[in-house]
């Protein structure tokens, strides 16, 4: 019941925002840094404490970022947390370094997170988490093995040497001579030439293989159950006769080879399991919110942004800000998601 409860108080705050979010042509009235925006557990959430986060992000993508309702919601939610756990530090003792002591706000309790949640890292021996990458390599060996790959010969007769039609006439021989039994190695050294659209050769895997072309993929497909030629295959400059000369298995390697990995994976779940626990005590906490203060945030961070919203002259091609987490350099990953 608790955990619904927080959870349709998140779900309302994001709904806030969204309706919000559709009318900002209001004139809002000036903000001040130590305005109440929400609070949680006992803990206040402060217009100076969103303006700094919101700082973080790249000026370039701002705009996009801070006009979706969604991501300014998970901001303000992870803002909470971080400042719950940031106070439960300091009950708990921990001072924050004597080298940020006149360090912004958000450094001082980033760190004090990072203290608190090193604190609370789960406690298990090397023999405990040697038997439980052990448990799961024999419970998963599959999951580790090798891809499966196809090892394959490429003739590429090229139209730049004979021409389009003459190439597929050469091609056409020469596949009627591999499949009479010359050897394929000696008809690419004898006819063969590099291609400028690339060449099907050596160990293949089956992820490479499905950005063929669909009628050469047809061809490969063919050939699953049994070895051999290809068709004439045609390309932009030439023709190609690909062999597949074997398909090679997954392998499932040895304990030993992978052990390594699977340690750090059981380490790493292991940890992230005791850490979100702890943190859920804190999100499932009751939440209010400030409405006229978010409100007046929309216009705040909607009217500074408004240039910042297209991309940059020379910015980065394909960067936005979908690509960014909602608390740039936060000590709490987003586990609103």
């Amino acid at each position: 019941m608790k955990v619904a409860l927080t959870l349709f108080r998140t779900f309302q705050l994001g709904c806030l925002l969204t309706l919000l979010w559709a009318n900002v042509s209001f004139a809002a009235p000036e903000l001040h840094p130590g305005d109440e925006v929400a609070r949680r557990g006992g803990v206040i959430l402060t217009v100076a404490m969103i303006d700094e986060r919101v700082a973080q992000v790249p000026e370039e993508i701002r705009g996009g970022y801070v006009d979706d309702p969604g991501r300014m919601t998970r901001l303000i939610d992870m803002a909470l947390t971080e400042v719950q756990l940031a106070a439960q530090a300091r009950r708990e003792g921990i001072e924050v370094p004597a080298s940020l002591a006149d360090a912004p706000e958000l450094a001082q309790t980033n760190a004090l997170v990072a203290a608190l949640l090193k604190s609370k890292a789960v406690s298990v021996s090397d023999d405990q988490y040697e038997q439980l990458a052990s448990e799961r390599y024999r419970a998963q060996k599959q999951s580790y093995a090798s891809e499966l790959t196809y090892t394959l010969r490429d003739l590429f007769i090229s139209a730049d040497t004979y021409g389009m039609d003459a190439a597929k006439i050469v091609a056409d021989n020469a596949l009627k001579r591999a499949r009479g039994g010359e050897d394929f190695e000696a008809l690419i050294s004898e006819l063969g030439s590099a291609s400028s659209s690339g060449t099907l050769a050596g160990d293949i895997g089956a992820g490479e293989l499905i950005r063929l072309p669909d009628s050469n993929l047809a061809a490969l497909k063919a050939l699953h159950d049994k070895p051999g030629f290809t068709e004439v295959l045609p390309a932009p400059d030439g023709w190609h006769i690909v062999q597949l000369v074997r398909i090679n298995p997954p392998v499932v390697p040895p304990y030993e080879s992978v052990r390594d990995q699977i340690l750090v994976e059981v380490r790493k779940e292991a940890e992230e399991a005791v850490r979100n626990t702890y943190l859920r005590t804190f999100i499932q906490q009751p939440m209010s919110f400030n409405e006229p203060v978010i409100q007046q945030l929309i216009t705040r961070y909607y009217d500074s942004t408004q240039k910042a919203a297209e991309p940059a002259a020379g910015s980065e091609p394909g960067k936005s800000a979908e690509n960014l987490t909602p608390a740039a350099g936060s000590a709490v990953s987003d586990t609103t998601k």
